[in-house]
């Protein structure tokens, strides 16, 4: 893998005011939105919206920062609650 002078591709208009962590996942991006707290998930060839999942869906609330994934798990940061989640990932 190398990257050298090369201008970025613009993939696609997401609705994205501001990222704390991003990771990908199979043919998808998962973003931890600044704005809201929540965890999208969005196609990775066109962009649109597959899922969200809203802050207020994590007991405790969360403020997700860094996100990796590894096979079939997304981990996030909480920045409010000092913890590590894992959510499991499946297609529909």
């Amino acid at each position: 893998f190398k990257v050298s002078g090369a201008a970025p591709v613009k993939a696609w208009d997401a609705p994205l005011s501001g990222v704390a962590g991003l990771a990908a996942s199979g043919t998808g991006v998962v973003f931890a939105s600044l704005a809201s707290g929540d965890i999208v998930a969005l196609d990775a060839a066109t962009g649109k919206t597959l899922e969200t999942l809203a802050a207020s869906a994590v007991e405790g609330g969360m403020k997700p920062g860094a996100l990796c994934s590894t096979g079939k798990w997304l981990l996030a940061y909480d920045a409010k609650g000092f913890r590590i989640l894992r959510f499991k990932i499946t297609s529909k």
